[in-house]
Order: C-alpha cells, then sequence, then structure tokens
C-alpha cells in the first residue's frame, strides 16, 4: 500500500499489484466455488464424475475421505483423478450424492449443480 502525495491537499491510495490479485482471487473463489455433478455414459460404463469437492475441503485427505464415506453409503464402485481433480462412481448416483453432500456435510444447495 502506498499514498501519493501531490501538490493538492487530496491523498491518493493506490494498491500494490500483489494486493489487488489477492482481493480478486478472494472475490472470484467465493463465487466461483461449486460442485458439479454429472452422469456420462462411456460405451457400456454409466458413471457419476463430482467435481470441486477440494474448492470445499482444503486438506486433501479430508476431501479423499468425504468421497470414501459417499462410496460406502451408495456401495458402488469408485475412483479418484488426481489429473482432474474429480472422483467418479459407478452408476446414476446423482440425487444420492447431491443430497448426501447436502445433509451430512452441510453444503449449501446453491452450491452444487446437477446435470
Amino acid at each position: 500500500m502506498s499514498f501519493s502525495d501531490e501538490s493538492s491537499d487530496t491523498e491518493e491510495y493506490t494498491m500494490d499489484e500483489s494486493e489487488n490479485q489477492d482481493m480478486s482471487a478472494d472475490i472470484l473463489t467465493d463465487i466461483d466455488k461449486k460442485i458439479i455433478i454429472k452422469y456420462l455414459k462411456d460405451d457400456r460404463a454409466h458413471r457419476t464424475h463430482i467435481t470441486g469437492l477440494n474448492l470445499f475441503f482444503e486438506d486433501e485427505k479430508e476431501e479423499k475421505q468425504i468421497a470414501k464415506n459417499i462410496q460406502k453409503k451408495l456401495s458402488t464402485g469408485y475412483y479418484y483423478h488426481s489429473d482432474k481433480k474429480s472422483h467418479s462412481y459407478n452408476g446414476d448416483h446423482r440425487i444420492k450424492i447431491n443430497n448426501i453432500l447436502i445433509k451430512d456435510y452441510n453444503l449449501p444447495k446453491d452450491k452444487i449443480n446437477v446435470h
């Protein structure tokens, strides 16, 4: 932060570039935080994919533990895609996963998109 003094009586406030980036990143992450639940068919495989859990659960271990708990409640196969940071479950479980995230983990409904 710096204040620049000019010949006038008013002081002008200017932000450092790093402060400006930090503020805009915080604002964007709060707005853009969404969990996306999709159902995809690949030939014979039918899978439900979840992306965005890492935005709500900062710790990777906690995120994976939540995904494993969802797997146990669904009684289905599970796979973690580390490159995409997404979780896949065998079968169509969009509604069930949505309900689990809202009831058990207190995530807001408006932050979960089901496709």
